[in-house]
């Protein structure tokens, strides 16, 4: 629990477009079974966005999803309606973990690299299948220390911590934008 990571996207010919931040900022048990409020924070130019949805682990599937909670820039975090959870647990848009398990289930496992990324250098272990490749660390909450997609976009780890607080009812102030170096 606390655990978190901050991500910093880039694509070939623009650059740094925005990043992201998972986080494990919460527990509660549910029909006995013990449930994680996993937070996604996505920010691309002045847009941002904070998801949290109740799972049983990371990565997960739409299937496992409890309960969910979101809030778009400024806006009042609010509960997610029945109607859109249900569309997300029937298996509707892919979540943030969706990329990481693709990888990982089509990948091919090409042994320990060393990577260095903006958090720091890791040795990783690097999967390569569609759609990219991706190189984990059980050093890093979440694993992941950088993907690359085919066409040259990447998402590199910035920086990780232990420390988590949710940024859901935080302010769109800028004060608690993702660290992209």
């Amino acid at each position: 629990m606390g655990q978190w990571a901050e991500f910093s996207i880039r694509v070939p010919g623009v650059g740094e477009v925005g990043g992201f931040r998972f986080a494990i900022i919460g527990s509660e048990a549910r029909d006995r079974t013990d449930l994680y409020w996993f937070e996604n924070y996505l920010a691309q130019g002045h847009d941002e966005r904070v998801t949290q949805v109740l799972v049983p682990g990371f990565p997960y599937d739409n299937s496992e999803i409890a309960a969910g909670r979101t809030r778009t820039g400024a806006g009042e975090p609010s509960d997610m309606p029945h109607e859109m959870l249900a569309r997300l647990q029937e298996g509707g848009a892919g979540n943030a973990s969706t990329p990481i398990r693709e990888v990982c289930a089509a990948g091919e496992d090409t042994g320990w690299w060393s990577v260095t990324v903006p958090a720091g250098a890791f040795d990783a272990l690097r999967v390569r299948g569609a759609p990219g490749e991706m190189w984990l660390s059980e050093e890093v909450p979440f694993g992941v220390v950088k993907l690359a997609a085919p066409d040259g976009a990447e998402v590199v780890l910035t920086s990780h911590g232990s420390d988590a607080t949710s940024w859901m009812s935080l302010a769109a102030d800028g004060a608690h934008q993702v660290h992209t170096h």
